[in-house]
């Protein structure tokens, strides 16, 4: 088994150290975070850092990076205060992937990697045309990460569009039928497939696959 000190990651080559460190949390969800600039330009962001914070009031958060340099996803978030969250499925990993490029605040995601925007319903952030499961959010709040200067926005769920085919009666999702992606490292994507259902763990129940 391999072995690596803190001061071997500091002190290796960069590159690697990226690579190595993303990947050692496991498989993340890959999504397409949909804003829109004060010019009314769409603007598409691939992150990897979505999670859950609460069910009631339903509410998920992400990780941006440091403000060290300009954030167009995290500008126009704060000027609208809403933004969308797409999930990215194995049809369009390339078009998802191409958006994480550095592209000047003038020029369209949406476009340039070949995605349809679309706006429902009231809010004003573009939604992913070919997600089949899309969140529409309203920013709430954020919070400095001071070791690392990189911020977790919370955000509250006001709009919810999921596929059929992932929706199953007791409320879980199946995201293998619409055949969702995850990501690890910086760059490598994976097939999501169901391994098991268990219901919930209870003392002196041992789990069985349902």
């Amino acid at each position: 088994m391999a072995y690596f000190s803190k001061k071997d990651v500091l002190e290796g080559e960069s590159m690697f150290r990226r690579h190595f460190i993303n990947s050692l949390s496991g498989y993340k969800s890959a999504n397409l975070i949909g804003t829109i600039s004060p010019d009314g330009v769409p603007n598409l962001s691939l992150i990897s850092s979505v999670v859950h914070i609460g069910a009631s009031p339903p509410m998920q958060g992400f990780i941006m990076r440091p403000l060290t340099v300009e954030r167009q996803t995290y500008d126009y978030i704060k000027s609208s205060g809403v933004y969308t969250i797409n999930h990215v499925h194995l049809d369009f990993i390339d078009k998802a992937h191409y958006a994480s490029a550095k592209w000047d605040k003038d020029t369209s995601e949406f476009d340039t990697c070949q995605l349809g925007a679309e706006y429902l319903g009231d809010h004003k952030a573009p939604y992913v045309v070919e997600s089949r499961i899309k969140l529409g959010m309203r920013y709430e709040d954020e919070y400095l990460i001071k070791q690392n200067g990189t911020i977790m926005i919370i955000g509250t769920i006001e709009h919810i569009y999921v596929d059929d085919a992932a929706l199953q009666e007791d409320g879980n999702l199946d995201l293998s039928q619409v055949n969702d992606v995850s990501i690890t490292g910086l760059e490598t994507y994976y097939k999501v497939e169901k391994a098991a259902h268990y219901k919930f763990a209870r003392v002196g129940q041992w789990p069985v696959d349902v």
